[in-house]
C-alpha cells in the first residue's frame, strides 16, 4: 500500500444518515490504533511527549469526517438566506466556494467537544484499552455555527459541551438518526 492508496477526503456532501454509523465503525480500529501511543505518550522524553500529542491531537481532529455535522438554529437561518439548504449536509472543505463564505467569515466549523478536550481525556487514561478509549472517541461532534457566535463560546475545558451552548445563547438543531426519535425523523429536533 501506498500513500496513494489511502482514501482522502472528498467534495462530496455528506450522505444524511451514514455519518454516525461510521463513526461507529472507525472508533475501534481508531481506538486499537491509539493504544500504543498512550502507552508511548507515558514513558516518553517531553519533546517525543511533544510529538505523540501532536498526533493525538491530528486523530482527534480527524474524527469530523465521520460525523454529521450539528447546525446552529442562526447559522441554518443564514444559509436558508444563501439559499444553501440543509448546512448538515456540508463539510469543512465546502464552506469557501459551495457554502458561498470565500474568507471563512460568515459560518464556523465547530468541534463541540473540543478537540484539546478529547486528547485530555485521552492521556489521562491509566490503563488504556479499546474499551476505555471508544467512549471518548465517540464523543466527537461537529457544529457549523456563525462567526458571531464561535466569539462567545470557551475554547477549552466544556465538561458539557452541550451547556457550554446554551450559557452562549447557541440553540443547536439535530436531526434524527432514527424514527424512534421524534414522530417526523425529518424534522430538526432542539437539543
Amino acid at each position: 500500500m501506498t500513500l496513494r492508496d489511502i482514501p482522502q477526503p472528498t467534495d462530496e456532501l455528506v450522505p444524511e444518515s451514514t455519518a454516525r454509523s461510521s463513526l461507529a465503525e472507525a472508533v475501534p480500529l481508531i481506538a486499537e490504533a491509539i493504544i500504543g501511543l498512550l502507552r508511548q505518550y507515558k514513558s516518553a522524553p517531553a519533546d517525543v511527549r511533544g510529538t505523540l500529542a501532536a498526533m493525538l491531537r491530528w486523530m482527534a481532529r480527524d474524527l469530523e469526517r465521520y460525523v454529521v455535522p450539528g447546525v446552529s438554529r442562526a447559522a441554518q437561518a443564514r444559509a436558508d438566506e444563501l439559499e444553501l439548504g440543509d448546512l448538515s449536509k456540508f463539510h469543512w472543505g465546502h464552506q469557501r466556494a459551495a457554502m458561498k463564505d470565500p474568507t471563512r467569515e460568515i459560518f464556523h466549523w465547530e468541534h463541540v467537544v473540543p478537540v484539546s478536550d478529547i486528547v485530555q481525556a485521552l492521556v489521562a487514561l491509566e490503563n488504556p484499552m479499546p474499551s476505555t478509549i471508544a467512549p471518548i472517541l465517540m464523543r466527537a461532534e461537529i457544529a457549523w455555527i456563525l462567526k458571531s457566535e464561535d466569539k462567545v463560546l470557551r475554547r477549552r475545558g466544556r465538561p458539557d459541551p452541550r451547556a457550554a451552548y446554551v450559557a452562549a445563547g447557541i440553540e443547536l438543531l439535530a436531526w434524527s438518526q432514527s424514527s424512534s426519535d421524534t414522530e417526523d425523523p425529518s424534522q430538526p429536533t432542539v437539543l
